[in-house]
């Protein structure tokens, strides 16, 4: 009951009711044995769910699950990310590298400190500072490259976003740039997201950052994604600035309203 400002997770359970939200470990294991056999192949698995305030536990659960991918399918290690509150528990990251996870993804959505304490009432019990720690430490552990953050474009002034990419890629984390998509039923439904050539800017920053410290992407580049951080990252050198507008627009219009 203290989601964050922008989350639309309530609304959408409302409104999907009838299917079955608790997934069990058994129907996790028996899609990752299905994935060699589809045409075609999928290549990454994210496994992402719901936060409970034990954030150790929650990170149990994950790493039961990634020892039973890597015991009973063809995966000897998660084959994609896990995305998730990082651990109160900072040895909890070793013991899901030991446990096959070479991935995660711990999403800040706001860098600024005043914007996150307003924006995340999810995200402030834990703290800001805490996370920034937990993405440095998962840094040491899995490796530059293989830890990324979201910011949410929108939520915050353009500079405290850009400082935020900044301070992540300087560290080795992918920092991905999240189109923001109000949504009903949230406090932030009525807010407005920033347009195309207003996004082009912090885009164009993230993806010059990229290349300068030799990042890529981190969502496999056929995922659904809500950013086109892979687009940019192709697109830098040509500086094709009217080709860039049109991705940003088609991206922000391939949202529904209450797309999650």
């Amino acid at each position: 009951g203290n989601e964050c400002k922008f989350c639309s997770r309530r609304r959408t359970a409302e409104d999907h009711a009838s299917a079955e939200l608790r997934k069990q470990p058994q129907d996790v294991v028996d899609v990752a044995n299905a994935l060699p056999q589809t045409s075609p192949p999928v290549e990454s698995i994210n496994l992402i769910a719901g936060s409970l305030y034990d954030h150790d536990r929650e990170f149990d659960i994950y790493i039961d699950l990634v020892e039973r991918i890597t015991a009973e399918t063809p995966y000897d290690e998660l084959p994609g990310s896990l995305v998730c509150m990082p651990p109160d528990d900072f040895s909890k990251l070793e013991e899901a590298y030991d446990a096959g996870v070479r991935q995660v993804k711990f999403n800040m959505e706001v860098f600024g400190p005043d914007r996150f304490e307003e924006v995340l009432p999810g995200k402030v019990y834990y703290g800001r500072e805490r996370c920034v720690s937990a993405l440095e430490r998962s840094v040491e552990v899995f490796g530059a490259m293989y830890v990324s953050s979201n910011l949410i474009l929108s939520l915050e002034p353009e500079e405290s976003v850009k400082e935020g990419f900044r301070y992540m890629a300087e560290r080795g984390i992918v920092p991905v740039g999240k189109i923001f998509h109000p949504d009903e039923g949230t406090p932030l439904e009525d807010a407005t997201p920033w347009r195309p050539r207003k996004l082009l800017s912090p885009y164009m920053a993230l993806a010059g950052l990229y290349h300068q410290y030799e990042l890529t992407p981190f969502l496999n580049k056929h995922s659904l994604r809500g950013d086109i951080s892979w687009e940019l990252y192709h697109l830098l050198e040509s500086n094709n600035q009217k080709t860039i507008i049109s991705a940003l627009r088609n991206q922000i219009q391939s949202f529904s309203p209450h797309d999650g």
